[in-house]
C-alpha cells in the first residue's frame, strides 16, 4: 500500500494516527481555552470589566470603611433551604493568614462550634476574613482551588450573605450565613 507524501517529501501518516492527532490537538485546544475563559468571566463578573466603560471619568478616592470587629460574633450557617447547619462563636484577629488567593486576609478565631451537618462547612479548618468597603469575605483559603466562602454585606453589628463553593472548575452556591456580634 502506497502513501502519498507531504512537502519536504515526508511520508503521509497512517489514517488512523491523523484521527488519533486531530482528537489529541482538539482536546488540548479545549483544555489550553478553558482557563483563559474561566479568568474572563471571573473578571467580568468582579467588576473589572465595568471600570473599562468609565475610565474617562475622573478619579474620585473612596473614603475608607471601617468596621469594629472587637469581641465575639455568633456565625450561623444554614443550606439552600436556610436549615441550620452550622453555629460558630468567632473572634475577628488582626493575624496575617495564609491564603491561596490574593487579597488582604487575617486569621478568624473559631472559639466555639456546633454542627448539626458536619461536613456542610470546614469549621475545623483554618480560616481567614478580609473586609473591602462594606464587603466581609470569610473563607478557607488554604486549600488551593477548592475554596468555601461566606460573602455578604456587613451592616453595624451584623452582616449576611451567601455560602459558595468555587475553584478551577466550579461555582456553586451551598447556602446562606448570618453573623451577628455576641452581646
Amino acid at each position: 500500500m502506497t502513501r502519498g507524501l507531504l512537502r519536504n517529501n515526508a511520508p503521509t501518516p497512517p489514517p488512523s494516527a491523523v484521527t488519533a492527532l486531530g482528537a489529541r490537538v482538539t482536546r488540548n485546544v479545549r483544555c489550553t481555552l478553558r482557563l483563559p475563559l474561566l479568568l474572563l468571566t471571573l473578571w467580568s463578573a468582579s467588576g473589572c470589566a465595568a471600570g473599562i466603560e468609565g475610565a474617562h471619568a475622573p478619579i474620585i478616592p473612596a473614603t475608607p470603611v471601617t468596621h469594629d470587629l472587637s469581641g465575639s460574633w455568633t456565625l450561623r450557617i444554614e443550606n439552600l433551604e436556610h436549615r441550620p447547619a452550622a453555629a460558630l462563636t468567632v473572634q475577628f484577629s488582626e493575624e496575617r493568614a495564609i491564603s491561596c488567593i490574593g487579597g488582604d486576609w487575617h486569621r478568624l478565631l473559631v472559639t466555639a462550634k456546633a454542627l448539626s451537618d458536619q461536613g456542610f462547612f470546614p469549621a475545623s479548618d483554618p480560616l481567614s476574613y478580609q473586609v473591602s468597603g462594606d464587603e466581609l469575605t470569610i473563607g478557607r483559603n488554604e486549600m488551593c482551588d477548592a475554596y468555601l466562602h461566606l460573602h455578604g454585606q456587613l451592616s453595624g453589628n451584623a452582616a449576611r450573605g451567601e455560602y459558595i463553593a468555587f475553584g478551577l472548575d466550579r461555582a456553586e452556591r451551598l447556602g446562606y450565613f448570618i453573623l451577628e456580634r455576641t452581646p
